[in-house]
């Protein structure tokens, strides 16, 4: 199977948990406007809706830059999180991996039919978060926890 090398999880880690902090941070409410990092410009997109009947394609529009790098750095940091080989890259590993993928793929999308139902428009295009990085965080919560869980069990045969 194709994976990262051992230590890009520490990279992995080293970029997602700065990225994350900052972006919760800026998205809070609680902090005062001033405070929040914002850097917004014009680039060439593929696509613009300035409104909701019309929409322009292959020209400029605003971008937030400093939003597209914070998501951009969580993305890559839990892939590499996800996706580094372990110390023992066995059998087992691949089928706590499989089994942990499989997982978080139901969780996702369980918590996406939810959020059909149970929120409105704002507050559901706020919970886009879940569904941008979802499979990758509940992924490595599950794997992370499976793994501690068979140590456990194996320190316990002993």
């Amino acid at each position: 199977m194709l994976l990262f090398p051992r230590n890009a999880k520490k990279w992995g880690w080293i970029l997602l948990l700065p990225c994350l902090f900052v972006y919760i941070f800026m998205d809070s409410n609680f902090i005062p406007t001033e405070w929040k990092l914002s850097y917004e410009t014009q680039m060439p997109v593929l696509a613009t809706d300035d409104s909701l009947i019309y929409t322009k394609f292959f020209t400029w529009g605003r971008i937030e830059l400093v939003q597209a790098f914070l998501l951009s750095g969580i993305l890559i940091g839990a892939f590499l999180v996800a996706f580094a080989k372990e110390l023992v890259e066995d059998e087992y590993t691949m089928q706590l991996r499989t089994a942990a993928l499989i997982w978080a793929v139901f969780a996702h999308y369980g918590i996406q039919v939810l959020q059909y139902f149970l929120f409105s428009e704002l507050v559901w295009i706020n919970l886009s978060f879940v569904t941008y990085f979802g499979v990758l965080f509940f992924f490595i919560a599950r794997f992370e926890w499976l793994k501690h869980r068979n140590l456990k069990e194996l320190q316990y045969e002993k």
